[in-house]
């Protein structure tokens, strides 16, 4: 009996409490941490009804994640006056409803359509000193995007930036304006997706406005028709990915020239018609290279004619990446190689 009364007495403990909210009793710290994992702002709001602890929880959000799937996957998405809340307001509310804290990762996804407010939210992101900021769109209802009067390219706080401008296709890449200077002293990471009307000139000038930038990645990116070369430069540049980029004229290539004194990693995934030059790549240690020629099918015949010329940019690449310590080629590329082209 003596035992029983024991359990009975333990049962009535805080440990053995149902109610007992053992994730509310966790440090503020840890709790920012958990939430951190891509836990969408509609879902933590959500949560300010499970107790008080809980109540302005959101307020202090300091990475932040926001899916307009998410947003309108719920029945409703009304202010407290049963207002209709746009994606956009929401996204704004959030930013500004929160405490003055400095955001560490803001992550925005959207779906079908126009995104208006993209400026507000980009100001306020930059005004609570962000330090990764991710766009992404899938099927975007806008072909042009001034990211806030282009202050986010004077952040000085922004480490990463990631803008996928449209996950969807290429047929419907947004053009994006770009201010005449860059001044981004501590981005170390820079990707561009599905981005039409990049200036090669631009470019030129943005290498000296990130001077510590350790990774950039161009994917389906359309450039103007300038004849300026597409210098990609950088002390500390260390990792460099280039995937299916082309000038607005599509039978008018690039001409790339990688200038990269400490480049560790390179990755192409590109078209035979660009035209690729490489300087001082003496640290690169890992290449995966796959071309395709334009418009023709991935037989042999095909690269004969017009075509020879493509392929033998082709073998320029592969003449450029000396001594790496791997390098992987994609069958179509191996291909070229047994074709009766002066090696």
């Amino acid at each position: 009996m003596k035992s029983r009364k024991k359990l009975a007495s333990s049962s009535n403990s805080p440990s053995g409490d149902e109610n007992n909210d053992r994730l509310s009793s966790l440090p503020q710290e840890i709790l920012q941490h958990i939430i951190s994992f891509d836990v969408d702002a509609k879902q933590v709001i959500q949560m300010s009804i499970l107790s008080k602890r809980w109540r302005y929880f959101w307020t202090s959000l300091i990475s932040i994640s926001i899916n307009s799937n998410v947003f309108y996957s719920y029945p409703s998405y009304r202010d407290k006056n049963k207002k209709y809340i746009s994606f956009d307001d929401f996204v704004i509310k959030v930013l500004r409803g929160g405490s003055p804290n400095d955001i560490h990762k803001l992550k925005v996804f959207s779906s079908n359509h126009k995104c208006s407010n993209i400026n507000s939210y980009v100001c306020i992101a930059v005004q609570r000193n962000v330090q990764e900021l991710i766009l992404s769109f899938d099927r975007p209802c806008f072909k042009k995007l001034d990211l806030g009067g282009s202050l986010i390219f004077s952040c000085k706080s922004l480490t990463s930036l990631v803008l996928e401008l449209d996950i969807n296709g290429k047929e419907n890449c947004v053009k994006l304006k770009l201010p005449g200077l860059v001044d981004m002293p501590v981005l170390k990471n820079l990707k561009l997706q599905f981005i039409a009307m990049l200036s090669t000139e631009f470019f030129g000038k943005f290498f000296s406005g990130c001077p510590v930038l350790e990774r950039l990645e161009f994917s389906n990116c359309e450039f103007d028709e300038s004849k300026d070369d597409l210098v990609i430069s950088g002390i500390q540049l260390k990792h460099l990915v280039i995937e299916e980029c082309l000038s607005e004229d599509d039978f008018c290539g690039l001409r790339i020239v990688v200038s990269a004194p400490n480049l560790i990693s390179f990755k192409c995934v590109d078209y035979m018609l660009n035209d690729y030059h490489f300087k001082d790549l003496s640290c690169l240690e890992t290449v995966y290279v796959d071309m395709c020629a334009s418009y023709i099918d991935d037989d042999a015949e095909a690269y004969y004619g017009f075509e020879v010329e493509e392929a033998e940019r082709t073998l320029g690449v592969l003449k450029g990446l000396y001594n790496v310590k791997s390098l992987t080629l994609a069958p179509r590329v191996l291909k070229v190689l047994y074709l009766p082209i002066p090696l």
